[in-house]
């Protein structure tokens, strides 16, 4: 009754150890996976703050592409070349914001709108100086006149003054992204070292005390033996451990009992 209830075998100790050491691998995997999905998520974040002020910038940089070549074509009346970035940037402003709204994920929802909103007008405004340069009569000194009223300058700077309230805020955050990645990878070496010597420790000097455990109790039989050989029969090995070497030490002494009461029965 006692082997199936009570007594703590030495393959529990076993299991028990092995059960220890799974353990503390499971959770020193698990808290590297945390770990690593986070940083793996503030490097996306990185990225995507990376592509959306690299967006903004190139439509902007479009937009004044647009402005000189329109100068260049009141000036000198030719639609080729000065012309040719105004038409690559309707091709190519739109593609731009969309890659916008993909990297921003619902940021800046009010600012991209209006960024959004200044493009579309500012791109009617540079549309209406070519429509009026295009007027063979009076098309130069209307579209210069035009021009004087700042109306695609004032756009320019609008989206400017949008992109540049979105770059800061972003910059802020890539800055508290930074600290808390370092924070984390520094905490993160920290807890697996830690870690990883405790495991150490508990099974180095766990397995100590479980091989002592079970060789001390198992040296006391060769030496009950030799006692007994020499005529010793009173010995005994009084182990009360409850396990194998328990039981072997105990039937070892009741082994020495009987042959003591067999010698004085004779």
């Amino acid at each position: 009754g006692a082997r199936g209830g009570e007594i703590m075998t030495i393959s529990k100790r076993i299991s028990g150890g092995f059960a220890t050491s799974l353990a503390f691998i499971i959770i020193i995997g698990a808290f590297s996976f945390w770990i690593t999905a986070y940083l793996i998520d503030t490097n996306r974040r990185v990225t995507d703050t990376y592509e959306l002020l690299l967006n903004l910038e190139i439509v902007y940089a479009n937009l004044n592409d647009v402005q000189r070549g329109l100068r260049g074509y009141v000036i000198a009346g030719k639609e080729d070349p000065w012309l040719n970035p105004y038409h690559a940037a309707l091709k190519n402003i739109p593609v731009r914001m969309q890659r916008v709204d993909a990297s921003a994920e619902g940021k800046h929802a009010r600012e991209l709108l209006e960024i959004k909103k200044q493009t579309g007008e500012t791109l009617l405004v540079f549309k209406r100086y070519v429509d009026l340069r295009k007027d063979p009569d009076k098309g130069f000194e209307t579209a210069v006149e035009e021009i004087k009223k700042m109306e695609g300058q004032k756009g320019l700077d609008r989206i400017s003054d949008l992109i540049e309230a979105i770059r800061s805020v972003e910059v802020a955050a890539l800055a508290s992204q930074k600290k808390d990645a370092e924070k984390s990878a520094s905490v993160t070496q920290w807890a697996i070292g830690l870690a990883t010597v405790s495991a150490l420790l508990v099974l180095g000097v766990g397995g100590y005390l479980m091989v002592r455990s079970i060789i001390s109790p198992l040296q006391k039989l060769p030496e009950g033996t030799q006692k007994i050989s020499q005529g010793e029969l009173s010995y005994r090995v009084n182990l009360t451990s409850q396990d194998e070497v328990g039981e072997l030490a105990r039937a070892f002494d009741r082994m020495c009992a009987k042959r003591q009461q067999a010698h004085e029965a004779m």
